[in-house]
């Protein structure tokens, strides 16, 4: 009895560790999810996310191996490299862009649109061609896991994890995987929509900045740093432009401007460009006269309109 009493100690023992250790591993998942959730809250380029993600699946996950590819409109992925490592082998051949229909566990992934996953070299060489098998040798891997990144709009691309050795994931890390994709998802498409955002500001900032004339016996140049570097618009602004002037010999006068709307970015931008041709159309209407000519004339119109 007493030999039978010490055997059911050490089950219940045994037990209590095992539940202990998937509590831990429940709270650890938990605590994991929870960063993931913030931690993209200040991400502002892909670039931003990438180093992110990286940083995250090592907390809970410890993969050896982190890859991103990303989605374009022609239907073709790009591999997206962390900056801080060296370069690899998926620097060189075909795996830096590749078609949605190569047998790539990432195009496979978003193809599929759910997640693909490979416990060891075996089960990856028997669904794969030759140059994918090489390339897992290449990277020492031999468990991999690869996630489609989807948005409301469709699918971004895929996150892709991998171990040196065979790994097979418990549904529940499958789960958090799945998770972190969905977060990863979130903070892509809003980069790439911040994105967008700022190649429409620069265009339109370069758009409304003048390309100086030419000017018989005169040299001009001009130079322009944004005073915020995240948005690289802004409400300043130059300007030279060539008036008639019939009281001069040449009939010809040069007109030179340089100002600034107050505040940064985009709503600065949009004032400034309104500012900056309303100022020239006074220039023109009161030629050869003092610039404060001009400048009243803009005033009395930007008062009346009200413009900002």
């Amino acid at each position: 009895r007493l030999r039978l009493s010490r055997d059911a100690a050490r089950a219940e023992r045994r037990h209590r560790d095992e539940l202990e250790q998937r509590l831990q591993g429940s709270f650890d998942r938990s605590q994991a999810l929870l960063a993931a959730s913030e931690a993209f809250s200040d991400t502002v380029t892909v670039e931003d996310v990438r180093q992110r993600v990286s940083e995250l699946v090592k907390i809970e996950l410890r993969p050896s191996y982190v890859g991103l590819a990303l989605l374009d409109d022609a239907g073709r992925m790009h591999r997206i490299r962390d900056t801080r490592l060296p370069r690899g082998v998926e620097d060189t051949g075909p795996w830096l862009t590749y078609d949605l229909l190569t047998a790539a566990p990432t195009a496979r992934a978003v193809r599929r649109r759910r997640i693909v996953a490979y416990g060891d070299r075996a089960a990856f060489d028997a669904d794969h061609p030759e140059p994918a098998r090489r390339l897992i040798r290449d990277l020492d891997l031999h468990a991999i896991v690869a996630v489609p990144l989807v948005h409301v709009g469709g699918p971004l691309g895929a996150l892709a994890l991998g171990w040196d050795a065979p790994r097979r994931l418990e549904p529940v890390e499958l789960l958090t995987i799945t998770t972190l994709a969905g977060y990863t998802a979130q903070a892509l498409d809003r980069a790439r929509r911040l994105q967008h955002r700022d190649s429409a500001a620069h265009l339109l900032q370069r758009a409304m900045l003048t390309t100086l004339p030419d000017e018989p016996g005169l040299t001009m140049y001009a130079r322009y740093q944004p005073a915020d570097s995240r948005e690289d618009v802004g409400g300043d602004w130059y300007d030279a432009v060539p008036l008639p002037d019939p009281g001069r010999p040449d009939g010809r006068l040069l007109a030179v401007s340089v100002g600034d709307v107050i505040g940064h970015a985009l709503d600065a931008a949009t004032v400034m460009g309104q500012v900056r041709s309303m100022l020239r159309q006074a220039a023109w209407d009161h030629p050869g006269e003092p610039p404060s000519h001009t400048l009243r004339a803009f005033e009395l119109a930007a008062d009346g309109i009200g413009l900002p």
